[in-house]
């Protein structure tokens, strides 16, 4: 599953980064990773028909940070949808992970 992040609202280009998310890791893993904006985590990975929820976090354990502690996020194939911080876009780039774990 990867994510696409620009820094316009149409999302059209190429992405200004992303990010690939380990669907797999469902409900009971945290993934993180070092970012330009500091550390982050997410976990609570899923699914939906055309989109993919998760919920990111401030720091590396998927607990804690910056209040609210968790920040749920939902993106879809279609739709370019305003991120956090609001500077940033996302859309779906690569939708295999969920593909895969639908079957």
């Amino acid at each position: 599953m990867t994510i696409g992040f620009w820094t316009d609202s149409t999302c059209s280009g190429p992405p200004a980064n992303t990010n690939r998310f380990p669907v797999h890791y469902g409900d009971t893993q945290c993934y993180s990773w070092p970012g330009r904006s500091g550390q982050n985590s997410a976990s609570r990975f899923t699914c939906g028909a055309t989109s993919f929820s998760y919920t990111q976090w401030t720091t590396l354990t998927c607990s804690g940070g910056q209040n609210p502690a968790g920040t749920r996020k939902t993106d879809t194939l279609t739709d370019c949808t305003q991120d956090v911080p609001p500077t940033l876009y996302a859309r779906i780039t690569d939708f295999s992970g969920c593909a895969e774990a639908a079957r």
